[in-house]
């Protein structure tokens, strides 16, 4: 009887049989090898895919930057992060985080009546030597590298929003005791403003697309004199007022370092796949 491979990937056990690979072997000893390697080819199947899901988280995004004509500067994925996908589970299941995970999450908020409304921007998204070499981001992150605030005002000198930009800019900071009086550095801003700050629907069932556009906007005087290369989406808590509160980040990307100032303009559609 000549040597024979058994290659079990590439055949089911029925083609083992009709190749001759085994059909010369006696009844019981078939028997074992069926009992035996059946088991093996699909745990493996299985183990694989199974490795395969976890590593490739379902949701995903886009993130597309465009000028003041609409001109696309720059196409690039999103992370959407543990915390936002956890935060996606807890929303479909109606179901709180187990507290035997409070150990590893014992910063997640617990409140299920949120979601995505406000967005960051920051200078932490590459080392400050390469500033043309986004740093990778990582599934753990809750926050942004280091956040840059959209506007600063300086009441004392007669830094004052605009009925139209107080309902824009929030995550107020205040520094006191500043040379002209108390600073305030504003860290959050709403998204879709020109959609009453709601989201929009992208769906096709011919191409098997579902997804969701939130409309960033960085106004001109956004960040002005800052350098940026790193945004986030946030979710809060919308209360009367607006208020936002339980504030947490679903998803980050990085890319190229931009310088901002007062007369620069650019719009992000941000889209959240799933």
């Amino acid at each position: 009887m000549e040597n024979k491979t058994l290659v079990f990937e590439d055949h089911s056990l029925k083609d083992l049989l009709s190749d001759g690979l085994i059909s010369d072997l006696p009844r019981e000893k078939f028997e074992e090898f069926q009992s035996e390697n059946c088991k093996k080819i699909f745990v493996r199947k299985d183990a694989n895919e199974f490795d395969t899901m976890k590593s490739t988280p379902c949701l995903r995004g886009i993130a597309v930057f465009k000028d003041t004509d609409g001109k696309v500067l720059l196409v690039k994925k999103n992370l959407v992060v543990l915390r936002g996908r956890t935060f996606s589970l807890e929303k479909i299941f109606d179901l709180d985080l187990d507290g035997s995970f409070a150990a590893i999450t014992p910063e997640y908020v617990g409140n299920r009546s949120r979601h995505i409304c406000l967005f960051k921007i920051g200078s932490g998204g590459t080392l400050p030597s390469d500033p043309f070499n986004p740093i990778v981001v990582q599934p753990g992150e809750r926050d942004l590298a280091e956040a840059k605030s959209f506007r600063t005002l300086v009441p004392d000198l007669g830094d004052v929003f605009t009925a139209e930009e107080a309902e824009r800019y929030y995550g107020e900071i205040i520094t006191s005791g500043g040379p002209d009086g108390d600073v305030y550095d504003y860290y959050l801003k709403r998204i879709n403003l020109s959609n009453n700050f709601t989201p929009e629907w992208n769906f096709d069932i011919a191409t098997n697309t579902t997804a969701v556009k939130v409309t960033l906007k960085i106004d001109n005087g956004d960040a002005s004199g800052q350098l940026i290369n790193e945004l986030g989406l946030y979710i809060a808590q919308v209360g009367a007022g607006p208020t936002f509160t339980d504030v947490e980040m679903i998803s980050r990307l990085t890319f190229d370092t931009e310088p901002m100032s007062t007369n620069k303009e650019v719009t992000i559609e941000y889209y959240i796949f799933a």
